[in-house]
Order: structure tokens, then C-alpha cells, then sequence
């Protein structure tokens, strides 16, 4: 949110302007918020995935590597189903 030299950089490369950093870093904070409360943890699941949709459509625009942004997905999901089996059982149906 402090637009960091290296931040402003960054965003200026995938075609970012550096005016939407707060804007970005506010709306990170709120997704990890709901993901950490138990009962919206799946509305925050969906919107980390999201997310991290938009990041990696950014990098692939650019040829960078996603590697990162597509293994944060993962770990939040299964994070998500550690922590509650009986969701992710109906989702998954089993």
C-alpha cells in the first residue's frame, strides 16, 4: 500500500498504474480477512482465486513466469479443506 520503488516498478512492467497500489493493497487485506474468519473462509477462497486470476493473466500478458501465482491458489484451497472437511466434501462429492 506505501508504493515501494520496487512495487511501482513492478507494476509499471505488467501494465499497472502505481496510482492503484492502495487500491490493491486494501482489497488484499479484505480478502484475507474474510478468508480468515471461519464462516466466510470459502467467499475468500473464491476471491484469493480470483485474484490470483488476474495475476496470472497480467504475468502471462507480459511472458513472466506464474508459478507462484498459481501455487498460492492451491495451498489456499487446501487449506480451505483442512480446515473444513465436511464443506469440501459436498463441494467435491463425496
Amino acid at each position: 500500500m506505501m508504493k515501494a520503488p520496487v512495487m511501482v516498478k513492478n507494476m509499471e512492467h505488467v501494465g499497472f498504474s502505481p496510482d492503484v497500489l492502495p487500491v490493491f493493497g486494501f482489497v488484499k487485506i479484505v480478502i484475507a480477512a474474510v478468508s480468515l474468519v471461519p464462516a466466510t473462509s470459502f467467499i475468500g477462497a473464491i476471491l484469493a482465486t480470483g485474484w490470483m486470476g488476474g495475476a496470472i493473466s497480467a504475468h502471462i500478458r507480459v511472458r513472466d513466469p506464474y508459478f507462484v501465482q498459481v501455487f498460492i491458489p492451491i495451498v489456499i484451497w487446501v487449506g480451505f479443506g483442512l480446515r473444513h472437511q465436511d464443506a469440501m466434501h459436498s463441494l467435491l462429492g463425496f
